[in-house]
């Protein structure tokens, strides 16, 4: 019998669709400091997404979320650094929902995390 067969399927991009856009928002570190962020979630396949991190301190920190998975509210991924006096890798994940998302970054072999809350920009 002559089957026909499916086109093989497309891949997905890596990210939940429920985050893709820009985001900004306040940033605290459970040390006490705190600071603001602007986050750009897109679905390019290994890099999904860039962040600012304005500290109190006047450091100014940029991140690209690498290795990203989805989540079922979102992504995770790896984020790094190229900007002196900021900390990397971090492990970050990015929530969203509606015009809200959540952000949590973990340095490794630290216990330091930040959280972020931001709305759609």
């Amino acid at each position: 019998p002559n089957v026909p067969t499916l086109p093989p399927p497309r891949p997905q991009p890596p990210t939940g669709t429920a985050c893709l856009g820009s985001w900004s928002g306040s940033l605290v570190e459970n040390t006490g400091s705190r600071g603001s962020m602007n986050l750009t979630v897109s679905s390019t396949r290994g890099t999904c997404a860039r962040w600012t991190e304005a500290w109190g301190s006047g450091t100014n920190c940029v991140y690209i979320l690498t290795n990203c998975s989805p989540t079922p509210s979102g992504v995770r991924g790896t984020g790094v650094t190229f900007t002196s006096r900021c900390t990397g890798p971090v492990n970050a994940t990015i929530s969203c929902v509606g015009d809200r998302a959540s952000f949590r970054e973990s340095v490794r072999g630290t216990n330091v995390v930040d959280i972020g809350q931001l709305s759609r920009r």
